[in-house]
């Protein structure tokens, strides 16, 4: 069993592998192919990039939309509060941010990539189904809103002290 796990080669991962595989085309297909993926996922950003657009404290890290993804969608934090702060506390910011969302259970591994600029990002692939209602189209992307957290247009963060105070802006 030990040389499982130094490099010996058996079939059975491989089978494994060659499984899942399998799983993610046919998952593909009941999308209508790579054409129904690649428009699910385009919903899906639109759905975070109309957010975006509708919240000031939020922003694109790729200013151009032509450089956005439409799987793992990049953010910063805008708020002329939270830029006006020392580098340190404006970088440390989002990782405070993402981890009080987890900890509320808002939102799950949503901090920037290690080597990204500090900031949010939300995964937008074809996997998420695509909202069908305002309310619930942020959630449908990994941001869930709650009465106790933070906000009405998804996240909040200017006017909601309980969260604020657990930053300690």
């Amino acid at each position: 069993m030990e040389d499982l796990f130094e490099g010996s080669t058996i079939n059975t991962p491989s089978m494994l592998c060659l499984e899942d595989y399998m799983d993610a085309l046919a998952f593909v297909e009941t999308l209508g192919g790579l054409k129904g993926a690649m428009a699910r996922a385009d919903a899906n950003a639109k759905v975070i990039a109309d957010w975006v657009a509708r919240t000031p404290w939020v922003d694109f890290v790729a200013a151009d939309p032509a450089t956005r993804s439409n799987t793992s969608v990049c953010l910063k934090v805008v708020d002329p509060e939270v830029t006006a702060l020392s580098p340190k506390s404006r970088d440390d910011f989002p990782r405070r941010m993402t981890a009080r969302l987890e900890q509320e259970g808002v939102a799950y591994d949503i901090a920037a990539y290690r080597a990204a600029p500090p900031g949010l990002r939300v995964w937008t692939g074809s996997t998420v189904e695509t909202p069908t209602s305002k309310p619930d189209a942020v959630a449908r992307l990994g941001l869930r809103v709650r009465e106790t957290g933070l906000g009405q247009s998804g996240l909040s963060v200017r006017g909601n002290a309980r969260f604020l105070a657990g930053l300690a802006l």
